[in-house]
C-alpha cells in the first residue's frame, strides 16, 4: 500500500512540474509545492501507522 501512496505522490509531483507555464506562475508553484508536501505528510502518517499495526498485532 505504501508503496502505490509513494507511485502516486510521484505521479502529482511530475503533473505538476509539467503543467507549470514558461513564466513560472509563482502561486501556481507554491499551491503545487504545499500540496505535494501536505500529501508527503499523509505519506509519512501512513508509514508510522504501518509500523505500530505490525506492533500490536
Amino acid at each position: 500500500m505504501l508503496k502505490k501512496f509513494q507511485h502516486f505522490l510521484k505521479k502529482i509531483a511530475i503533473f505538476f512540474i509539467e503543467c507549470q507555464d514558461e513564466e513560472g506562475d509563482i502561486r501556481a508553484r507554491s499551491l503545487a509545492v504545499s500540496l505535494i508536501h501536505q500529501l508527503f505528510e499523509v505519506w509519512e502518517f501512513l508509514q508510522i501507522t504501518s509500523l505500530c499495526a505490525l506492533f500490536t498485532v
